[in-house]
């Protein structure tokens, strides 16, 4: 009987407040006032804004190999990668151009092609595009860089997603696009 006096209050206070309660304070909050506050949950832009802007490790490659133009400034050394970029960016998903990721258990540096961030559960997700994939050294490489992900905890079609082209096969804009959209929507769970 108790339980279900408790349980009539909890859902009493969910219903009083409306979803969102915690977003829409701090977006009605001054900035002066933010600063005295420090709210505990940052809304998404600002959110996105300290992601962005934090201290990381990035690839260093001479600026040269770095031939396609991308969106904010962003060049990248594919086309395809070019491609990725600017449906990102379309989509209004945050990501990051091949920032480090430390694998702890194989004690190793990797750099995503692209680090980007579920708007929905603020989860990276990492995404690697193989678009060489009729070299022999090159597709090996690939699969031993899927494997360390793998060992690492970072699971393909959770936290890392994978394209692939060879020259008879290349990017298929089409599913490029799907993936881009589900994460935008929610319908992808980083986990």
């Amino acid at each position: 009987m108790i339980y279900s006096v408790e349980l009539d209050l909890c859902l009493r206070i969910i219903n009083f407040y409306p979803d969102g309660t915690i977003e829409s304070m701090t977006s009605t909050m001054s900035d002066r006032m933010i600063e005295l506050v420090k709210p505990y949950y940052l809304s998404d832009d600002k959110f996105f804004e300290w992601w962005l802007n934090r201290p990381a490790r990035f690839l260093k490659l001479k600026e040269e190999s770095k031939r396609f133009g991308s969106v904010s400034s962003i060049r990248t050394r594919s086309k395809s990668e070019h491609i990725l970029a600017t449906d990102l960016k379309d989509f209004g998903l945050p990501f990051l151009y091949e920032r480090g990721l430390f694998l702890p258990l194989t004690e190793k540096w990797v750099y995503p092609d692209f680090t980007l961030l579920d708007p929905e559960t603020r989860e990276e997700i990492y995404w690697e595009h193989f678009g060489m994939m009729d070299d022999p050294k090159y597709a090996s490489k690939a699969v031993e860089k899927l494997n360390e992900y793998e060992i690492n905890g970072f699971h393909l079609g959770h936290q890392l997603i994978a394209t692939f082209e060879s020259a008879d096969h290349p990017l298929d804009i089409e599913l490029v696009e799907g993936i881009i959209s589900d994460i935008a929507s929610g319908k992808w769970t980083a986990r």
